[in-house]
């Protein structure tokens, strides 16, 4: 149950936090970590469980290559798992004694010396969480290929079994990782690793037949073959240059409410437009003298100048110039009054005020 909650707890923090994906990446790595291999049953010269191996923790190391494909990830990893016996129970078909008469001896809670490694080359398919810019999780599975050597001696016993044979392996998989760096990634890895029967001889050439069932942690390290190409730059902000035109009251200068709001676009639009020059166009219309219509536009210009510098404009970037009634907007005949022709024209950009 320990181990069962241990490998609960990886796969539940990975899915407590977020994920982004890291598509279309190959990537390699290597682990290092913790083993933890099960206590197994072996059959002895045809014996069911005849002996039973008690073994201690040990370490692994891995390294892998595989590619991103999106949902999936898929890789390709060798395996290695180290670990030494701790005890051994051995029934009715004993154990090669030394120094005794006699062949065989049946023993329980016999110490056990010696070591077991384990290599694996597997096939490994993994949902993928993400990763790219958050923590990401895998979980998955492989299958592949598990080659044991063991090399036994059991007090007050001479070698019990220095044998290698090779078997079929799966494994299942949890990992969460961490990247660190654009290219690199910290991990945690568990792994339950079990085979197929192997095959040996002791050394009283008897038949030995075991499988193996191994839990691992480890840390990882991932790097990233390749990388996202960088974001294009955003378009510069547009300038519109205008005109904006804000619109007066007859023979007045004043700004009204509508001016402006329509002031205020100009205003945030002049944002875009890094410190251009700016040209005020006043006019007037036909409805007073030419000469009083001149003063009336250059007044109306004074009046949209001071509502820009006192909104952060700067009166350098200002030009001004009065056409009174020369330029209508509306074409009208002498003494009328329009609307359209009391106006300041807003214009900004390279030119303006020239």
């Amino acid at each position: 149950m320990r181990k069962i909650a241990l490998g609960m707890a990886v796969a539940a923090a990975a899915l407590a936090s977020p994920a982004l994906a890291r598509d279309g990446h190959a990537y390699f790595g290597a682990d290092i970590g913790f083993a933890d291999p099960e206590d197994h049953n072996v059959i002895n010269n045809g014996w069911k469980d005849g002996t039973r191996v008690y073994e201690d923790d040990g370490f692994d190391l891995g390294a892998f290559i595989g590619y991103d494909w999106g949902a999936i990830r898929t890789e390709a990893e060798v395996g290695y798992y180290e670990y030494a016996p701790k005890g051994i129970d051995v029934g009715l078909v004993g154990a090669p004694l030394v120094n005794s008469s006699a062949p065989f001896e049946s023993v329980t809670g016999a110490q056990l010396a010696g070591e077991s490694r384990v290599t694996t080359i597997m096939a490994n398919a993994l949902f993928d969480l993400g990763g790219n810019n958050g923590i990401g999780f895998s979980i998955g599975g492989g299958v592949g290929r598990a080659i044991l050597h063991s090399e036994f001696q059991a007090t007050p016993y001479h070698t019990y079994l220095d044998d290698t044979d090779a078997a079929w392996a799966y494994q299942a998989i949890a990992a969460v990782r961490l990247p660190v760096t654009d290219e690199a990634e910290l991990g945690l890895k568990y792994k339950y690793l079990n085979t197929n029967e192997f095959s040996m001889l002791d050394s009283a050439l008897r038949s030995y037949q075991t499988q193996l069932a191994i839990h691992s942690f480890s840390f990882s390290l991932i790097a990233n073959l390749g990388r996202d190409e960088p974001p294009p730059p955003p378009p510069p902000p547009v300038c519109n240059k205008g005109p904006y035109i804000v619109f007066f009251d007859w023979d007045k200068s004043d700004i009204t409410p509508e001016a402006a709001t329509i002031l205020d676009s100009a205003i945030t639009a002049y944002g875009n437009c890094r410190n251009v020059p700016i040209m005020l166009a006043g006019h007037a219309d036909r409805s007073g003298s030419a000469t009083y219509n001149v003063g009336l536009s250059e007044r109306r210009n004074a009046s949209v100048q001071s509502y820009l510098t006192g909104h952060g404009i700067p009166a350098g970037a200002i030009t001004s110039q009065g056409f009174g009634e020369s330029m209508p907007r509306v074409p009208t005949a002498d003494g009328v009054r329009e609307l359209q022709n009391r106006r300041v024209e807003i214009t900004y950009g390279p030119g303006s005020g020239n």
